[in-house]
Order: structure tokens, then sequence, then C-alpha cells
């Protein structure tokens, strides 16, 4: 089994806006990757439109950055399409919003997605139609394509999910590994690697969460490691802390015995 072959994530292949995210793969960090110039190339032709009622912020992070964010104070559908070119924040109508969530710059909400209270929607996402970023869930650095439900107290960072994905109350997608005092006294951030087949084999990251397939359940609870490839309609049970690694399709996932003996 190729474990690199989107066919195995993804019952249909990817269209609409995120579709030139996928094409011609170098392997599966490539959209991630591609991700940051797509959301600048998106904004290439769009104009200032619609309005929000937000508190619009600007300020200048600790390392110097420059940054934007709307903090969302009153609850509505949009019935057009908001765009903040200088921000680049899109939110396509139909969309809803709740008071108290949080949307910083370079993110794109597609139609039929709610953003809900306490919600934080931070650094390069594309959050596809029908998707929920519920309350106190933050999402970074990330690609929802369509119908992904994390509707209560969970994060997604540096990861790619599919279609049709349900997380359970309190799911964390992890991307970082521990390290050393040492390493965290010199600010590195090693590259991390996984083990395929009894072979190592190295990510070329030093950040990664998860790649999600189609269809997955994740139990309430459920912690999915950094450097996690779960393939389409797999099953995650409450409270499961799912180890690094490659999951094939329809795996259903107990507990660690169950992962060590369907682990690629």
């Amino acid at each position: 089994m190729d474990w690199q072959d989107l066919s195995h994530y993804f019952a249909r292949p990817v269209s609409g806006p995120a579709q030139s995210l996928f094409v011609d793969l170098a392997n599966l960090f490539t959209p991630l990757e591609r991700l940051q110039p797509f959301i600048q190339d998106f904004f290439q032709d769009k104009k200032d439109a619609g309005s929000v009622k937000a508190v619009k912020q600007r300020y200048r992070t600790p390392s110097g950055s420059e940054e934007r964010s709307l903090f969302i104070k009153e609850t509505r559908i949009l019935k057009q399409d908001f765009c903040d070119k200088k921000g680049k924040i899109f939110i396509q109508k139909g969309v809803m919003l709740e008071a108290g969530s949080t949307i910083k710059d370079h993110c794109i909400i597609l139609e039929g997605s709610e953003v809900r209270q306490g919600a934080y929607l931070r650094g390069n996402l594309f959050i596809g139609p029908k998707c929920v970023a519920g309350h106190t869930t933050e999402m970074k650095n990330s690609i929802l394509l369509e119908h992904v439900e994390a509707g209560h107290f969970s994060y997604i960072g540096d990861s790619i999910l599919g279609r049709n994905i349900n997380l359970g109350a309190g799911t964390k997608i992890s991307n970082l590994e521990f390290r050393s005092l040492a390493q965290k006294e010199a600010l590195e951030f090693p590259e991390m690697s996984l083990k395929i087949g009894g072979e190592k084999r190295l990510s070329g990251k030093n950040k990664f969460g998860a790649f999600l397939g189609d269809g997955l359940e994740a139990g309430c609870n459920s912690v999915i490691s950094p450097l996690s490839f779960v393939m389409k309609e797999c099953w995650l049970l409450p409270n499961l802390t799912l180890p690094k690694g490659v999951y094939p399709p329809r795996s259903i996932l107990k507990d660690l015995a169950d992962c060590k003996k369907l682990r690629i």
C-alpha cells in the first residue's frame, strides 16, 4: 500500500477552491506548504467588501511581526461576503459568526460554516463549507476541506482534515513533540520522524499534526499525536491517545494494543 496515495484518505478527488492545494503532491506535507502562498493568491483579485460587527485590532507581537484580528461582537449569519483584503480575512455569506469569537489574519471561511463563541482562529487557515469551529476551539495553520465538526474544546494545529469528520468534545490534534530542557533553552525544534513498516523516515518538519481522511470519527477526549496519518473511515474511540504513524482505512482503534496491531 502506498501510504501517500490520496485515494486512501479521500473518498473522491478534491474539488472546489482548495483543489490546487492537492494537485501533483511531492508528499502529504505539500498542501500545508502551499497554504500561505495559496491564501496570498486568493486575495489578489479581491476587494474589501461587507461588514461584521467586531472590534478590529492591529498590533505587533513580541517577535515584531504585525497582526490583525477581529473580535466578533454580534451573533449573526452573514448575508453577503466579508473581505478584509489587507488583513486577508475572507468570510463567505452564509457563515454564522457568534459573539465572542476571534478571527486573526490569513483566514478563509466558506459558506455554511459556524464560528462559535470562544473560537480562536489564527495562522493561515482554510475552512471549507459546513465546518464548525466550536466553543473554545483553537485552529491554527490547517486545512479543513468540508463538513469538519470540532464543536467543543478542541485544538487543531498544522493539520489537514478531509470531509465529513467529527471530532468529539475535547479532541486535540497535537503538532509538537516533546523537547529536552537544552532544546527549549536553545529554542530548538528538532525534525520529527516516524517509522513506516519498521523503517525510520524523517519528515522534514519540526511541527505537524495529522492528516485525517474522510469520515473519521474521534470520540470525546481523543488525543492525536504529531505525525499521525489516518486513512478514510476510521474510528477513534473515546479517551484514546493515538500514537504517531499510518493507519489503514476503516480501522477501529479502541486502545494502544489496537494501534500497535493496525499501524502500518
